[in-house]
């Protein structure tokens, strides 16, 4: 393949996300929170990754084997949905299981970038992913953890981590892996330079991705769509 050809080449991306599962985005108009993966045709083709999907809609464990589930959202965007159930002796090999299945998908999909939207327990399977494949490490930081500790106590992945000492470790070890920290804002991003991030692999990806395509409407077209004067009645605008 020549050096023109390379460059027409556009990047794949593996999106690690655990903020709603697909059923949360039907059930919520959310679509817009995938939409915005794709980054308006830049990205050849994205991976949504949710490892553990069944876990925030509480369903119950079946012990019928590990399962992942698979929907094309769109023509340039995958959903895969990893389960955390499992048989009871294999229990201890989930981790290991699932990040297999995920080093298998980036090398067979030439998947160029990992991004990860936290530090913690996805910071550690991208850093993982990126041991075992070619792709760029990228984290998102969208919240500043030191802060919130501080005002309440609240730990960043406490069903994971479950010490604040143990979350330290990791965050610093992600990210110093990082080819790239993104904060979703200036205070996101100062978090993660007091954590390890270095000044010269970081920037920041502004948060405004579940803005609703009503608002993006011209204000004169805003007035006569249907679903926009639904939303006004329904919280009583109107």
């Amino acid at each position: 393949m020549s050096n023109k050809e390379t460059k027409n080449i556009k990047p794949r991306i593996l999106y690690l996300d655990m903020a709603y599962t697909i059923k949360m985005v039907r059930e919520r108009s959310l679509e817009q929170e995938l939409t915005s993966r794709e980054c308006g045709g830049y990205f050849d083709h994205v991976w949504g990754v949710h490892p553990i999907a069944d876990i925030p809609e509480n369903r119950k464990s079946t012990n019928d084997g590990f399962k992942v589930s698979t929907v094309e959202f769109s023509k340039n965007q995958t959903i895969i949905e990893g389960s955390s159930s499992y048989y009871s002796f294999l229990r201890f090999f989930f981790p290991l299981n699932f990040l297999v299945s995920q080093i298998r998908l980036v090398k067979r999909e030439r998947i160029s970038i990992i991004l990860c939207a936290d530090p913690y327990f996805l910071g550690i399977i991208g850093k993982f992913l990126k041991m075992f494949t070619k792709a760029r490490l990228v984290i998102w930081v969208v919240a500043n953890y030191d802060e919130i500790f501080e005002a309440n106590g609240a730990l960043g992945a406490p069903r994971i981590l479950r010490r604040r000492w143990i979350e330290k470790i990791v965050h610093r070890s992600v990210f110093r892996s990082a080819d790239l920290v993104a904060g979703g804002n200036k205070n996101n991003l100062q978090f993660a330079l007091n954590n390890g991030a270095s000044l010269d692999k970081s920037t920041i990806f502004t948060n405004g991705k579940l803005i609703h395509q009503q608002h993006l409407l011209e204000r004169g077209l805003r007035e006569k769509d249907a679903l926009f004067l639904t939303s006004l009645a329904k919280y009583h605008f109107i």
